[in-house]
């Protein structure tokens, strides 16, 4: 028997027993020609690298052909080249004896049965953190008339287990989520998922803001203003400095809103007074005029800011 037939019927005897539905898929092809990344030596053939900078004309995905490669449907691959020489320096196994055969299937047995274990868990805290998105997301679209029209029915969020990688295959350690928009592609990516719920929820607030206030058309970088406060409100751990323009804009902010709720209160306002008028700054803020559509509403936010800012000097 040849270690190309060997292989493949190891893989079958240790796969068989983990296929406890049939949702439980697995995949082994022989003699197919793969993509592999020779930066992270991830397997990127169904893979979707458009976050990578090299996305439209990559250098480094290279095709490769190879004797067996097994794919379980989600994240777990492997490729196996019965060969001496590589011909790339990561992503594919190489296999030139019986024993190095042995200590593949070996070490291909304990990672997919650990792998199993964790992704069960993995796909419960998925729903749960899926579901706190939603909840969350419906949380703004009521509390902000400028997120009303927002949908979270689908909501673009990945994700990951590991942390996230920059552009040359690097372990980013700082990292624990983003949000991406190319053309009409968004994505939010939430990193290191498994570590700690709590901060794993604060990442999801976090990345949500951005992305509401992005399909909101306002301002929605690190370094904006409506960005920081509405972080501080929601506990969504806003790091990045501001310029001077957005941080006294932020200063204005946290001194005017509670101002005019006070004032509202004080004047014994109809209800929903306080939100309009609130609202109205918050737009006025994360707007800039050029663009508003409304320069009416926009100068009369803008007013507010100041009006109540003058009354504290």
């Amino acid at each position: 028997m040849s270690l190309k037939q060997e292989c493949i019927d190891i893989i079958n005897l240790i796969t068989e027993p983990l296929k406890k539905d049939e949702y439980d898929l697995y995949e082994t092809e022989t003699n197919s020609i793969r993509d592999i990344c020779e930066l992270t030596g991830e397997d990127v053939t169904y893979g979707d690298c458009f976050e990578c900078e090299y996305y439209e004309h990559c250098p480094y995905k290279k095709h490769v052909k190879v004797d067996v490669s097994f794919w379980d449907y989600s994240d777990f691959q492997r490729n196996y080249v019965f060969a001496k020489k590589p011909s790339v320096n990561k992503g594919i196994h190489y296999i030139n004896n019986r024993k190095q055969l042995m200590d593949e299937m070996s070490q291909f047995k304990k990672e997919i049965e650990q792998y199993k274990d964790y992704y069960a868990e993995f796909g419960e805290k998925y729903s749960d953190f899926m579901e706190y998105a939603k909840e969350f997301g419906e949380k703004l679209r009521e509390e902000y008339s400028f997120f009303e029209n927002m949908s979270t029915d689908i909501l673009p969020i990945v994700f990951h287990t590991d942390f996230a990688k920059d552009s040359e295959g690097k372990t980013n350690y700082a990292k624990r989520g983003n949000f991406t928009s190319i053309g009409k592609q968004n994505m939010i990516n939430v990193y290191y998922c498994m570590d700690d719920v709590e901060d794993t929820k604060r990442n999801i607030r976090h990345e949500l803001l951005h992305y509401f206030l992005y399909m909101s058309g306002m301002k929605y970088l690190d370094e904006d203003a409506i960005f920081h406060y509405l972080c501080g409100i929601y506990d969504a751990h806003a790091y990045k400095e501001m310029g001077e323009e957005e941080q006294g804009l932020y200063d204005k902010l946290v001194f005017v809103i509670p101002e005019l709720e006070k004032k509202c209160k004080e004047l014994n306002c109809k209800d929903g007074a306080f939100n309009a008028n609130r609202d109205v700054v918050l737009m006025a803020v994360g707007n800039d005029r050029e663009d508003f559509s409304n320069k009416e509403l926009f100068d009369y936010g803008m007013k507010l800011l100041n009006m109540t800012v003058k009354e504290k000097a």
